[in-house]
């Protein structure tokens, strides 16, 4: 259960490498039993910043308190975090069990309560009757929940995981999404996740962090970064999106570079003349019969230029006015008919539907 307790705050941290600057002046806050992504391209900070919370990186600049006490100097087998990686690192010559409880034996833990704290984590972890098998011997996703389970045995304040999803197939990959959010609320266990993987960070997270060349760009609920995202990396970067340049006429109406005047919901007065950016989620999107004088609010005709189908769902790459492409996605369960290329369609979505982005 998510409390109201921050368990991990970092303050201006900074971490270079040399004249490199992998993280800077990132500030976080996590409440306990809170699941929080670490969401950005490849190479942005974000592996640096688990690893700087860890103990395994001293940050440059900066704090970092986990339970109000400073770690910055505090080695990482003193701190009460424990680490997940996408390499699962599990021993092929132990046992599940052995795996398990390796870290306890080194702590010189009485053999009675190992047996009983190993039980416990095989109960929860759905891997109780798997004690005995070697690593060799079981499935892949039940491989990464060994490996979970060795990391939340010692009961962490925080679990840390680096992407410990990429490696698996995208089957197994979309159902360990499922079990490790469970598997989470389950324990209560306040979870530092890093992923790329927008989609991944959308369905697990309470709060995604958005990073990008070391710089924290926008935090939020999922539903947050995905329906207002303040620049247009984040519009761009957190499942796609039609990004529009235009200009702000009146009663907010933007003018796009090829003369449509598109109606958006501004939250605050932007300059008359003032270029901005439209983000529009091709879902928002509809494709409706009629006139505009049945639908006012941002109705169009375009021409079909291509049809994908995806299964589920039916994207389109429609061409509306002198050249504007709009990526549309329908549901297949809604769709009475599946237009073709070159097919004129209608299109027609919300005003408030049109997320101003001015950065």
């Amino acid at each position: 259960m998510e409390s109201k307790k921050e368990v991990v705050v970092l303050e201006n941290v900074t971490k270079r490498f040399g004249n490199v600057i992998a993280v800077s002046n990132l500030s976080l806050k996590i409440r306990k039993g809170q699941f929080v992504s670490l969401l950005g391209p490849s190479g942005c900070g974000k592996t640096t910043t688990l690893r700087m919370i860890s103990g395994f990186e001293e940050p440059s600049e900066g704090s970092i308190y986990i339970d109000g006490k400073n770690m910055v100097g505090v080695p990482s087998y003193r701190r009460p975090t424990n680490m997940c990686f996408q390499n699962l690192a599990l021993f092929p010559h132990m046992s599940v069990f052995e795996n398990i409880a390796y870290s306890l034996k080194l702590r010189k833990i009485n053999s009675k309560v190992i047996e009983e704290k190993v039980r416990r984590i095989l109960f929860l972890l759905d891997l109780s009757g798997l004690e005995n098998r070697g690593i060799n011997e079981i499935s892949g996703g039940q491989a990464q929940r060994v490996a979970l389970a060795r990391a939340l045995i010692s009961e962490p304040t925080v679990l840390l995981l680096d992407e410990p999803l990429g490696s698996l197939d995208r089957k197994l990959r979309v159902h360990m999404r499922v079990e490790l959010r469970k598997i989470q609320r389950r324990l209560g266990i306040t979870f530092l996740y890093v992923t790329h993987d927008q989609e991944e960070a959308l369905v697990m997270s309470d709060k995604i962090v958005i990073v990008n060349e070391g710089k924290k760009i926008q935090e939020g609920s999922p539903i947050e970064v995905y329906n207002n995202p303040q620049t247009k990396f984040v519009a761009d970067f957190i499942g796609g999106t039609n990004l529009i340049e235009g200009m702000v006429s009146d009663n907010e109406e933007v003018i796009s570079s090829g003369n449509l005047r598109i109606l958006a919901y501004f939250k605050q007065k932007i300059a008359k003349n003032r270029k901005v950016f439209i983000s529009i989620r091709p879902e928002k999107i509809k494709i409706v019969k009629g006139s505009n004088k049945a639908v006012p609010e941002n109705y169009f005709r375009g021409k079909v230029k291509e049809v994908i189908f995806l299964g589920s769902s039916i994207r389109y790459m429609v061409v509306v006015g002198e050249n504007l492409l709009l990526d549309v996605l329908e549901n297949v369960a809604d769709i009475s008919k599946i237009y073709a290329q070159g097919d004129e369609i209608n299109l027609w979505w919300k005003k408030e539907d049109s997320v101003i982005i001015s950065e």
